[in-house]
């Protein structure tokens, strides 16, 4: 709590006029703002506005993708506490426990599988990219993605590199951050967990200021009685602790500057490297991020900004082998630097959008120190070839509106590596409203992923410098319907994969090792359907997938998946209950160097939150996850493990929230 002082003290002392007077003013406005924290308007659920998709403010069902978006007040009253939980409920998307990287979790779009950092999924906070060039991905970094100041989460299911460049593959996610946020919860739970979250934010007649700060620790559940099957009796003390802070300061001029500082660390402990319990293995994580956009033009006709940023990833892992004689410590440290430009111009019936974007990601520090069974130790060897690439971005879109009736957009990006040549990728979208409550969306779109540094220049015989871009086409054909009280989109869709990066053998002097090549073309698709329905107090939410294909050998995405979500309020009292279903999967076993593929059971996971009002600034709320402790296993890359990885099970965290 100290900090949290201190950070406040700064924001209302530093600030031109003083803050504190404006935070006294706000303090009637804001408490009169509790008694509808958690309820969800029509407008809300049914009419919610994104730039995600185009560059431009627009409904949905205009909108030339298709996008799902979650509201903050939804999440708080889902007790949804990390990106990676959330996203098992948007149509498309599954989310899953991964351990080959340290314990996380992995997400997946529209059957196509990545590993543990997620790659194949662009990840953005307030439109800045979180993910790296070293692994590519965005969860190895920002593991447990915090959602305790979200205003909005806007998710593209389906390609985006038209816009965003690499990794914007088979979704595009982009958290908003709530620059308006007044409070403090506190929540203590079983497996020793705690959670801290404070927003705190200020504005006069210069502008307005924000600073969030997130804290949470977790001893963790223990695992030996559900693991006898395939633990070394002698064993003990198997665990997963994680702990993690978050810290943002973000500050607004006027219409004309915003500046955003954000600070993410996370550390687990223990668990699992391949099939071995260990209890020393170490894993630590730390990204920050400084970025700036400036408005230089903007009236009616036209606007021009351009942004800028730095953006830094620390990454050390220590591997305590089995006996406890030998262990590894991994270090990778990478720094880049950002500028861009955006020109959005109207003329007509047309929205033009131009753009540019210059990145340099290096890698100052790839080092790994072994200390070998017999005592020796080999320092400091070097784990890449070469560490650094420059990236040149540009891209051109056009929205052209003929009517109220039709309108169609079409856009395309040209990215150019250093180390991997150019890429070139269009997108053209028809949109066809005959009704106001009814639209049709003809979609095709082209996406890629570079291969990552690590993928290319790592020296353990893994990296291939030859290696060529992922590449996706995407086909989609939806249609939206409103009624009054509800709204249903039903989708299909499917992809071709080309030049697909997976490791495969290869033999070197000799011997046979894993290395990255691009190997066979992938093709998937499938069912989307999303609903939502208001029966006022009581509103109701649904996504089903259903993949006609996916991939094979092994098969670890479930082909199909079902989110339900129940949303009930009457008078102080809020009660959210929410359901995740997941079909069966595959996960590779090697047995003497042959592979066998074992079939992981389908899964229901029951979760569930009951807040009460105390008064208008006072609320209380118990939470659970996995209230049915339900015991369930998940595929991961390793090869090692006989029956995939074990899940946690129940949670349950009592809270308060405090807003001002």
């Amino acid at each position: 709590m100290k900090k949290i002082n201190i950070y406040a003290l700064a924001l209302c002392l530093c600030s031109p006029g003083g803050w504190a007077a404006d935070l006294g003013k706000k303090k009637e406005v804001n408490t009169k703002r509790v008694k509808i924290l958690s309820k969800l308007s029509l407008s809300e659920l049914f009419d919610v506005k994104v730039k995600i998709a185009s560059g431009n403010v627009e409904t949905l069902s205009e909108a030339p993708s298709l996008v799902t978006v979650f509201t903050g007040k939804e999440l708080r009253a889902m007790g949804i506490q990390s990106l990676e939980e959330l996203l098992n409920y948007i149509p498309g998307f599954q989310s899953m426990r991964e351990v080959a990287g340290g314990d996380g979790f992995v997400a997946n779009g529209r059957g196509y599988s990545t590993a543990q950092t997620g790659y194949n999924i662009l990840f953005m906070i307030d439109g800045q990219r979180i993910n790296n060039d070293i692994s590519g991905g965005a969860l190895m970094p920002n593991r447990f993605i915090s959602t305790a100041n979200i205003k909005q989460v806007e998710v593209i299911r389906g390609p985006g590199s038209a816009l965003y460049g690499t990794s914007a593959f088979t979704g595009v996610v982009n958290v908003i951050t709530d620059k308006e946020l007044n409070n403090i919860t506190l929540s203590k739970g079983n497996l020793g967990s705690h959670r801290l979250s404070a927003n705190l934010s200020g504005k006069n007649d210069y502008g307005q200021a924000a600073v969030y700060f997130h804290q949470f620790q977790q001893q963790g559940q223990a695992y030996e009685a559900k693991l006898t099957e395939v633990l070394n009796p002698s064993v003990s003390g198997i665990t997963d602790p994680r702990r993690g802070q978050d810290f943002q300061v973000s500050y607004q001029w006027q219409d004309k500057l915003k500046l955003s500082l954000r600070h993410t660390q996370r550390d687990v402990d223990d668990f699992f490297i391949r099939d071995y319990p260990h209890a020393d293995n170490y894993h630590h994580t730390e990204q920050n991020y400084l970025h700036f956009d400036y408005q230089l033009h903007s009236d009616k006709t036209w606007d021009f900004n351009v942004t800028g940023g730095y953006l830094t990833t620390k990454q050390q892992r220590r591997n305590d082998a089995f006996d406890r004689q030998r262990n590894d410590t991994i270090r990778f440290e990478e720094q880049e630097w950002r500028l861009g430009m955006n020109l959005h111009y109207r003329y007509g019936k047309h929205r033009l959008l131009a753009g540019a974007d210059l990145r340099r990601p290096q890698v100052d520090t790839g080092r790994k120190d072994i200390a070998n069974y017999d005592g020796t130790r080999n320092d400091d060897v070097s784990l890449l070839t070469e560490s650094h690439r420059n990236i040149i971005g540009i891209y051109l879109q056009d929205q052209y509106r003929f009517n109220k009736t039709y309108s169609v957009t079409a856009g395309v990006r040209y990215d150019d590596y250093s180390d991997s040549g150019g890429n070139l990728n269009p997108r053209l979208a028809l949109v066809y409203r005959p009704h106001r409550n009814t639209s049709f969306k003809l979609l095709y779109g082209e996406a890629f992923r570079a291969p990552s540094i690590r993928q290319t220049q790592s020296t353990n015989g893994l990296g291939n410098p030859d290696l060529n871009p992922e590449k996706i086409k995407t086909f989609e054909l939806a249609w939206t319907q409103k009624y009054k009280k509800s709204q249903t989109t039903l989708n299909y869709f499917y992809n071709q994969v080309n030049d697909r990066i997976d490791t495969v053998n290869v033999s070197v002097n000799g011997r046979s090792l894993r290395q990255f090549s691009n190997t066979d073309t992938v093709k998937t698709s499938g069912f989307e359907l999303e609903s939502k329905l208001d029966l006022g107090n009581w509103k109701l939410r649904a996504a089903y997938t259903f993949l006609t294909k996916h991939e094979q050998a092994p098969r670890r995405i479930a082909r199909q998946t079902l989110a339900l979500i129940s949303d009930y309020q009457r008078g102080d009292w809020h009660w959210n209950v929410s359901g995740v279903y997941h079909g069966s999967r595959e996960h590779e076993y090697l047995i003497n160097r042959q592979s066998s593929f074992v079939p992981l059971a389908s899964y229901w996971l029951l979760n569930s939150r009951l807040s009460y009002q105390v008064n208008k600034g006072l609320s209380v709320f118990v939470q659970g996850q996995n209230l049915l402790d339900e015991t369930y296993y998940t595929p991961v890359k390793a090869t090692d493990f006989s029956q995939g990885i074990i899940n946690r099970g129940r949670t349950v965290q009592l809270g308060v929230t405090l807003n001002f």
